[in-house]
């Protein structure tokens, strides 16, 4: 399996699980003040590699013009509010 059927196999696990969780009001304990959820939203690398795979990879170039290919994921948390 390639790395993007992982990646998007994943992301359908994660969306899942989600409407899970709003379908059961699970999240709905943790409103602020008992009307807002809050969200924190986070930016990180899940993988590099000095290989491209595919054209939309983001790539940095260092220094010494070594490219480095990055996939990065913005992720949204709700954290507890108790």
């Amino acid at each position: 399996m390639k790395l993007l059927n992982y990646i998007q196999a994943l992301e359908n696990l994660k969306a899942s699980l989600m409407a899970i969780l709003i379908e059961n009001r699970t999240l709905h304990c943790y409103r602020l003040f008992g009307k807002y959820f809050t969200v924190s939203v986070d930016a990180t690398g899940v993988y590099s590699s000095q290989k491209q795979h595919w054209v939309e990879c983001t790539h940095q170039t260092s220094r010494n013009g070594t490219v480095t290919y990055m996939n990065n994921v913005l992720e949204a948390y709700q954290p507890p509010t108790r």
